[in-house]
């Protein structure tokens, strides 16, 4: 089995990259905050963003953190729900913006070297594809009925001010998209030292070219941090850019994936434990301001 040969030392040095991973996810949420005119403490924006990778961890998709983030503002911030909202938002869509970026930067260096005269365009599979355009058009249904209800006019009308404030080019969405690149190269990093823990024979390049398309799809809340959907985009990639561990054959990929895919879980899951529990002891009970 795979991970009774894991090195101990690459493994510990992804392990320690989480730390600083949550502080710059804690510090550019603060920036968009700040933004809003809403004082947060620091101390308050780390608790929540270590809680909200806790969410993430156990939420469908990816994004179950983001849910509970503006709930919980909307709460200690009952007169600023709109702008504590938008916050949450805006840094998301930043996230998702510098992502996007980054898997075309990817598919654009890549492609030339891993897949040309190799095998087809490394694009997402087709039965994901179905899935993703189902999920996107019951989405935009459940919106639609909800615009039409009378309440749900209100509420995005009270959001576009403070949309429109955190849209306008200045020093805070280049800082915050400067930080969620920063981010997401870090993570890339993590990903990448777990594979070479395991003796998997992938380049820092293939990873900028895989991982990128394979968090797109994951924010799909199809399944639960997804579980299975993960793996199974994985095992298409590993195959089609025939990685593998030490020269072994294709046929032990799906073992490759699933050793990989257990260490980047249990990481996920011990670093956000610690913010799940604080969250459901001390920041839920935390009173309004």
């Amino acid at each position: 089995m795979l991970l009774r040969s894991v090195d101990l030392r690459l493994a510990a040095c992804a392990w320690t990259l989480v730390l600083p991973l949550i502080l710059l996810l804690a510090l550019r949420w603060r920036l968009f905050l700040h933004q809003q005119a809403i004082p947060v403490p620091i101390r308050t924006v780390t608790a929540l963003t270590w809680a909200g990778q806790f969410f993430n961890s156990i939420l469908p998709g990816s994004t179950g953190g983001d849910i509970v983030k503006i709930y919980q503002m909307c709460r200690l911030y009952p007169e600023r729900k709109a702008a504590a909202a938008t916050s949450v938002i805006v840094d998301r869509l930043i996230a998702l913006v510098a992502l996007m970026a980054l898997a075309l930067f990817g598919l654009w260096n890549g492609l030339p070297r891993e897949v040309m005269g190799r095998a087809s365009l490394p694009s997402v599979p087709p039965w994901l594809v179905a899935a993703m355009i189902g999920v996107s058009a019951l989405t935009a249904f459940l919106g639609w009925r909800f615009l039409h209800k009378g309440r749900a006019s209100e509420v995005v009308l009270r959001l576009l001010a403070p949309l429109k404030l955190a849209l306008t080019p200045n020093r805070y969405l280049a800082v915050g998209i400067g930080l969620a690149v920063m981010v997401h190269l870090l993570n890339f990093l993590c990903f990448y030292l777990f594979a070479r823990s395991l003796g998997i024979e992938i380049t820092y390049g293939q990873v900028l070219l895989v991982v990128p398309i394979l968090l797109l799809c994951v924010l799909v809340p199809v399944t639960v941090n997804g579980h299975g959907l993960r793996e199974a985009l994985l095992i298409y990639y590993f195959t089609l850019l025939h990685i593998s561990v030490a020269g072994q054959t294709e046929a032990h990929t799906p073992e490759t994936v699933v050793a990989l895919s257990a260490l980047l879980v249990g990481n996920d899951l011990l670093w956000s434990l610690p913010g799940g529990i604080f969250y459901l002891a001390v920041l839920r009970k935390q009173p309004a301001v």
